[in-house]
């Protein structure tokens, strides 16, 4: 079902929006981590649930479409975020911090919709620090029908 992908790419996705090392924090890793240099670029090598590339593709292949996994990921780059070493899944080490004055809930918009895609609008109210005039920040959202179900092609997260 459509909203139980959204709710999963939910937890994953800030891995590539906020802290790298969420993919082992979150999902049963601890927080010592070993580390590899690859073409010149330092790499975690995880050791959470995904710690296994084929564990890590399959995840996201349930979540996302190939392009977009390979845009997250930042395959073709000379420092991918992510890649395969030994069957093992690295990555680079990232933090991006959250929009400052950012308030929940969520809200949403449909925008389109047809049996080969949904897109969606994710609105974020914010206020900002210091005072001033509350915000809203509109951010799309896009899911296609695959021949594997629905994927997400564009994801965004408000914070």
């Amino acid at each position: 079902n459509q909203q139980q992908l959204y709710l999963r790419a939910k937890m994953i996705f800030p891995v590539f929006s906020g802290d790298s090392t969420n993919i082992d924090r979150l999902f049963d890793g601890s927080q010592d981590w070993e580390s590899v240099e690859i073409n010149g670029e330092r790499y975690l090598i995880s050791n959470g649930c995904y710690r296994q590339w084929e564990d890590f593709m399959a995840m996201m292949r349930s979540l996302f479409t190939e392009e977009y996994i390979a845009e997250l990921a930042g395959t073709g780059s000379s420092a991918p975020s992510f890649l395969e070493y030994d069957g093992r899944l690295c990555y680079r080490e990232m933090a991006r911090g959250s929009v400052p004055g950012y308030q929940e809930p969520d809200g949403y918009k449909l925008t389109r919709k047809t049996d080969e895609e949904i897109a969606f609008d994710l609105i974020g109210h914010y206020i900002p620090l210091g005072g001033g005039e509350a915000y809203t920040e509109s951010y799309p959202i896009r899911m296609v029908q695959t021949e594997d179900g629905w994927r997400f092609a564009e994801f965004h997260l408000a914070w």
